[in-house]
């Protein structure tokens, strides 16, 4: 017995062990199975939906990373953009991973139910016309309304997604905001698919960098989010259960709901019921959000206080209908303080009580309200610094503010790190408006602000020599509340440096009507000034003296009632040499001197150098004024500086301003070819043409550097207004000949900047014009085969530029006449070899050839080219057809030559023999396609055979024109002759053997002509 229960237990573990090796079987063989199913329906999806290139490197399958599920791991993906973000890799994964449900691979639609990603890099970009490249998922025809779930290719099912350390870059250039999220790690779970169930996630991220307008407001923050939410997927209510968010050291949670409109049923609005509150209740923890740009050194700052930190959102929201809940956010701070390490003295007494708050649906009646600001600067009763201010409503606005500050400039350095500046002085303020703010109806709160500056002074410790006895003295009153009643008095402005004194004084009346009386007075060392006052990204140096006095008001400007405008006065300018990052190039101006009259600002000279090149301007500028107070924000709206100079240079290099800079990103897999490629953005290189200048060149250029090629002898008029450059003709000489050019350059999109031009050239070097110009490289590559002269006349050319002001082919538009004045082959021309080749010709190689003529027109990026003849040695070659900016080739190709050479190869290329071939020559059609660099050269058998056919033809229809006119003239004066002889007989005979060998000939033509498939 006991022997058969062992024979039974051994058969049980024999089976269990075979079941268990069948089943690790299937386990590796099933992926195997469906890999190249899964792959390809990646693929598919991926070519359907996106308007992107997906690619992936290689892929693997598995059940044992994700039991029960199969885990699809996809090695070095990345989706690269296309058209504007052609080349730009939005995302790239070293390491992603899909875990799906096995069955779901013998249905239509794959059941995915995780994601995982390691290390991925994402870089989105928003251009400023809007355009993101995120936005690549193609939308479904618009005559499909709603497309049926089981049409998907994937099901969502997740049960889990996990990011481990990603790093994403952002840049909108919209709202000019940079973004970069450093070692993100985010992981999520739960049954998403089900009516109800718990949301979690984590999310941690090790540095967050913010710049909004060149300014920084996060200098890599740790931020990190744990929430657990409550999914009512039926009602699409989500309620915060557990949550805390905390950026740099401040925390904070949410309580409540939030519940999606229900559009099946017509319901618009989102319902809220939130609450949230401060979970780090310290100062500190407060001042982590100061934006880095204000606060310096916050990880060593002693800082002590309590703050209240609440609010809520409780009612709906409709965008559409206007409708906005009730919301509250209060903020509290009571008796902080805060200490820099090694000062003596702590920034005291801070206090605040604000909050923002609607009762109301309607968003204009929002009110906020700061109750309470103050504190003390370096110490308990010192510097006092306070001020209230309610303003209520959006659009217009009721103020009550007042503000009150009086601060020892000299003891700023004790409580606040001042790096390499010293200052002192007495300021104060003292503000108070109360009133409406209306645009519509002209008003202003009532105003009464009084600003001063007592004993200034301001050093530089990098610069021993200060800015001293700085006064200000101004002050803005309104007592009415109407925009044209506001004065505001500049009774002084006066510094003096190395004791040379600058004053600054004047008035101005009203705002919309703006009425002014402003005196500048006194010499500036720029380079002195800006070392005491650094500003980032730019250097000055130069020696500015001015003595200036005008008046007027914006009526008078606007009319140009010039006499209504008193101005007077001079400025000069040596040694001035500016550098930033917007003008790398430099500009230095060795003497400048300007004179001023109520109409214009005459230049009566500008020397100096415009980055490499030098400059002399000579001339007037007009509406200065106009445009002086515009850009200092005197004036609304944007005026037109307006100028008519000459200009002058001996050598103008263009090429500096047409470089292309690059920011470092990443590193991306180029998963298409195998190879590393560093990814990088493009700074634009369009240079941008101001719209609020209206100038007038006359320029005169002895010699302009562009590319590898040099213009000699530049003369025209240049006219720059509303964004665009005219040239109306400017000529010069460049390769070897005479250029005469009209055209614009037109960046009112910087985006897409346009060109167009209009050129005529006369007798210019077919190599030299080949390696300047790169439309000439690009649609006319035989050139650099050739050696000679041509010209063009009236050549047309127009289409958008690239970003590195090369022109995008696929745009241009154009046409004109070329003509190959003389010209030779220098070496071997791609073509030209293949039909030697093909013919064993070898005299067309190197040939020689004149007075070419060759009309060409541009369309949808191709050069075509009517129909011409050239000769090449004695061989006649017609040509037409087009080429592509790509290169390729689409051209018919017709060659006339000797029977004697071809006749032995005839019969195996058309299937004719010597004897169909009637006179002494053959003509061959070819087609011609491929690229220039490998063209493909086929005979046309078809057309070749018609062509002989009607040679044929031609030929015995001579026979009979020469037969019966010849022999119609020899009758007819034979029987003349017959006629005044009287021999008749004879006569006829003769005739009769004509007629008879003549219709002879035509049955015999009316043969060939039916082999033909010709008419009777």
């Amino acid at each position: 017995m006991s022997s058969k229960k062992s024979q039974l237990i051994k058969k049980i573990g024999i089976g269990i062990g075979v079941g268990l090796l069948l089943f690790l079987g299937a386990l590796l063989l099933v992926p195997t199975l469906f890999k190249k199913q899964i792959g390809d329906k990646i693929q598919q999806v991926a070519n359907e939906k996106l308007t992107a290139k997906l690619h992936f490197a290689d892929y693997d399958l598995s059940f044992f990373r994700h039991f029960p599920k199969l885990s699809v791991s996809l090695e070095q993906l990345s989706i690269i953009g296309k058209e504007e973000f052609e080349g730009d890799t939005l995302l790239y994964v070293p390491d992603f991973e899909l875990a799906l449900n096995v069955s779901s691979l013998l249905s239509d639609k794959m059941e995915i139910y995780g994601i995982y990603l390691k290390e991925p890099l994402v870089k989105v970009r928003v251009l400023k016309n809007g355009k993101a490249n995120y936005d690549i998922y193609q939308s479904e025809p618009e005559t499909q309304t709603e497309t049926p779930s089981d049409t998907a290719a994937f099901q969502i099912g997740l049960e889990k997604w996990v990011v481990e350390k990603a790093n994403i870059f952002y840049q909108d250039d919209t709202a000019k905001i940079t973004a970069k999220i450093q070692n993100l790690t985010h992981e999520g779970s739960g049954e998403i698919m089900s009516a109800l169930y718990d949301l979690e996630t984590k999310t941690e991220i090790e540095a967050l960098f913010l710049e909004m307008d060149k300014s920084v407001y996060l200098a890599n923050r740790p931020l990190s989010a744990d929430m657990v939410m409550a999914m009512d997927m039926n009602n699409m209510k989500f309620s915060f259960k557990e949550n805390r968010f905390k950026i740099s050291d401040f925390s904070f949670g949410f309580d409540g709901f939030v519940r999606l409109p229900n559009e099946k049923v017509g319901e618009k609005a989102m319902e809220l019921d939130l609450t949230f509150a401060a979970q780090e209740t310290t100062f500190k923890s407060l001042l982590s959000l100061v934006p880095a740009v204000f606060l310096k050194g916050y990880e060593d700052l002693k800082a002590e206080g309590k703050v209240a930190f609440e609010g809520f959102a409780k009612g709906e929201l409709d965008t559409e209908a206007e409708k906005y809940p009730t919301f509250s956010l209060k903020l509290l701070v009571e008796k902080a303080r805060v200490q820099y390490p090694n000062l003596p003295a702590a920034i005291e007494n801070i206090n605040l009580d604000a909050q923002i708050s609607n009762n109301t649906p309607n968003l204009e009646n929002t009110l906020t309200d700061l109750r309470q600001f103050s504190l003390n600067f370096g110490g308990a009763n010192k510097n006092p610094v306070s001020g209230r201010a309610k303003i209520v409503g959006l659009s217009t606005y009721d103020i009550d503010a007042l503000v009150k500050a009086e601060v020892n400039l000299g003891e700023i350095s004790q409580f606040y790190p001042l790096d390499s500046l010293e200052l002192k002085g007495l300021y104060k303020l003292n503000l108070l408006a109360k009133g409406k703010y209306d645009e519509a109806t002209a008003q202003i709160p009532t105003l009464d602000a009084q600003m001063s500056l007592q004993n200034g002074y301001a050093k530089s410790l990098a610069y021993p020599i200060p800015i001293e006895n700085i006064e200000v003295v101004a002050q803005a009153k309104n007592t009415t509340g109407k925009m044209e009643n506001l004065s505001v008095l500049l009774e002084k402005i006066t510094f003096a440096m190395e004791n040379k004194p600058f004053e600054v004084s004047g008035n101005t009346e009203g705002i919309e009507n703006l009425s002014y009386n402003l005196k500048a007075k006194g010499s500036i060392d720029l380079e002195k000034m800006l070392k005491i006052f650094p500003i980032e990204g730019m250097s000055l140096k130069g020696l500015l003296d001015a003595d200036i006095q005008t008046q007027g008001n914006l009526a008078a400007l606007e009319a140009e009632a010039y006499e209504k405008l008193p101005t007077q006065g001079r400025m000069s300018v040596k040694n001035l040499e500016y550098l930033s990052t917007d003008l790398p190039q430099g500009l230095r101006i060795s003497q400048a001197d300007l004179t001023f009259t109520p109409k214009e600002m005459k230049l009566n000279q500008f020397d100096g150098f415009l980055g490499k090149s030098d400059i002399k301007l000579q001339g007037a500028l007009y509406n200065y004024l106009a445009y002086g107070l515009s850009m200092a924000g005197l004036k609304e709206g944007t005026a037109i500086l307006r100028g008519n100079m000459t200009l002058q240079s001996k050598v103008f290099d263009t090429n500096e301003w047409m470089s292309e800079e690059e920011n470092s990103t990443a590193t991306a897999q180029n998963t298409a070819n195998g190879s590393t490629a560093s990814q990088a953005d493009s700074v634009s290189g369009v240079v941008e043409v101001p719209k609020d200048l209206d100038f007038t060149f006359q320029a005169q250029i002895e010699k302009v550097l562009y590319d590898n090629l040099t213009l000699k002898n530049a003369q025209g008029t240049v006219r720059i207004k509303d964004g665009e450059i005219n040239f109306t003709p400017m000529t010069f000489e460049a390769a070897g000949g005479k250029f005469t050019m009209g055209g614009s350059y037109n960046t009112q999109d910087l985006e897409k900047p346009l060109f167009a031009f209009n050129i005529d050239i006369a007798e210019a070097n077919i190599g030299e014009a080949f390696t300047a110009f790169s439309t000439l490289q690009t649609f006319a590559p035989i050139m650099q085969h050739l050696e000679g002269t041509f010209s063009l006349q009236n050549f047309q050319l127009a289409g958008v530029l690239n970003q590195d002001l090369m022109p995008d082919f696929t745009t241009l538009s154009g046409q004109g006449v070329m003509r190959v004045i003389d010209a030779a082959f220098k070496d071997n021309l791609p073509a030209v070899e293949a039909i030697s080749n093909f013919t064993s010709i070898q005299k067309i190689r190197n040939s020689q050839f004149k007075d070419l003529i060759v009309k060409t027109k541009i369309e949808n990026g191709r050069l075509k080219t009517e129909p011409f003849e050239v000769a090449l040695a004695q061989y006649k070659v017609g040509l037409a057809g087009d080429v592509g900016a790509d290169g390729s080739l689409q051209y018919k190709v017709l060659l006339d030559v000797p029977k004697e050479e071809v006749v032995s190869k005839l019969n195996g290329w058309t299937g004719l023999n010597a004897n169909d071939i009637k006179g002494e020559r053959v003509q061959l059609n070819f087609n011609l396609a491929g690229t220039y660099q490998k063209p493909i050269l086929t005979l046309d058998k078809k057309s070749t055979q018609d062509l002989i056919k009607a040679q044929a033809g031609n030929a015995l229809q001579n026979l009979v024109s020469d037969l019966f006119g010849g022999n119609k003239s020899a009758t007819d004066s034979t029987t003349q002759k017959s006629d005044s002889t009287q021999k008749a007989a004879p006569n006829e005979t003769l005739k009769d053997k004509v007629e008879e060998k003549a219709n002879d000939v035509k049955n015999k033509v009316k043969d060939k002509l039916r082999g033909l498939g010709g008419k009777k």
